[in-house]
């Protein structure tokens, strides 16, 4: 296979695949808790199983196709500095698997999920803070509405009055904190170098793989009779799921997006997520909406919509 061209200049008609592939993104890794619920692995294994079987298969890849960056390399402390923003949102990234699912267990999927999205407020913070201008003023509007809208769908009337585990409340807001790293300095780094999502994901998926093997290993120490590797076949079936579906294909087809519509829209695009999972659901489990939860349903679209038209920085 030859090397890819770089992508040339968006016309106004190519504008419509960031949204396109964003949107893709977003449906496959809305898939990611069913994978993880049907390999039966803990939070650590399960993320490592993810990211090394994602790094095995982008290496034999990389190497099979002699792949090659899609753009010229910039100047060495530039493109250094792309490598190094990839490798610690790939770590990043790794944090967050291995919190979210800690603070599922204290506070319950819903108020873990509100907390991780969060990062709709902080990833345009590092956006800008590393040069990447401020999003319109309506986009907040949108954030905040977007969160309102997931509160309806994930959270029952009545339990925000109820009081938070500490830890958990911690594990969520950590979950939001590496997230935001994760998808900002991605943006970031393509921003610098577009390597293409081969090579960019290789990256990220090797050093979130040393990450999560070194947190491995500590649980391990901890407690010798942790499950560590998958064994029954519905349990690989679910690992094959992570790998194939929710990180080289979402993240793939994410990557895309994010470097045509920058790591804002992104991260507005990604609350919907929780939209797409909550569908899954209601066909796959037979769960029942009430009114309430299709109210958040619809604002949770109606905030991406408008977060992805006000998350471009002004001019």
């Amino acid at each position: 296979m030859q090397p890819q061209p770089p992508d040339a200049p968006p016309s106004p008609a190519a504008d419509w695949r960031g949204p396109l592939f964003l949107a893709g993104g977003v449906l496959c890794i809305s898939f990611a808790a069913l994978f993880v619920k049907v390999s039966g692995l803990p939070p650590t294994a399960a993320g490592l199983h993810r990211m090394a079987g994602s790094t095995a298969l982008l290496l034999v890849f990389a190497l099979a196709a002699r792949a090659r960056p899609a753009t010229p390399a910039p100047p060495r402390r530039t493109a250094a500095l792309a490598l190094l923003l990839m490798a610690v949102g790939g770590v990043a990234f790794a944090g967050d698997m291995a919190v979210w699912n800690r603070s599922i267990l204290r506070v319950g999927p819903g108020m873990a999920t509100l907390l991780a999205n969060l990062q709709v407020f902080i990833v345009p913070l590092i956006t800008a803070a590393m040069g990447g201008g401020w999003p319109r003023k309506r986009f907040w509007l949108a954030a905040a509405a977007g969160l309102t809208g997931l509160a309806l769908l994930a959270l029952p009337i009545g339990s925000l009055g109820r009081a938070l585990d500490p830890v958990g409340l911690l594990f969520g807001l950590a979950a939001a904190a590496t997230y935001s790293v994760y998808i900002a300095f991605l943006g970031e780094s393509t921003r610098r170098w577009a390597l293409g999502p081969p090579l960019t994901l290789l990256i990220v998926c090797a050093s979130g793989s040393l990450a999560l093997g070194a947190l491995q290993a500590v649980e391990l120490l901890l407690d010798p009779s942790a499950p560590v590797l998958a064994r029954a076949p519905e349990a690989w079936l679910g690992v094959a799921g992570m790998v194939l579906v929710t990180q080289l294909g979402g993240w793939s087809l994410l990557l895309r997006g994010i470097q045509r519509v920058g790591a804002a829209a992104a991260g507005v695009a990604l609350v919907g997520q929780s939209v797409l999972a909550t569908l899954w659901d209601v066909l796959l489990l037979g769960r029942q909406l009430n009114a309430q939860e299709l109210a958040g349903a619809a604002v949770v679209l109606l905030a991406i919509a408008v977060g992805y038209t006000a998350a471009r920085p002004r001019g």
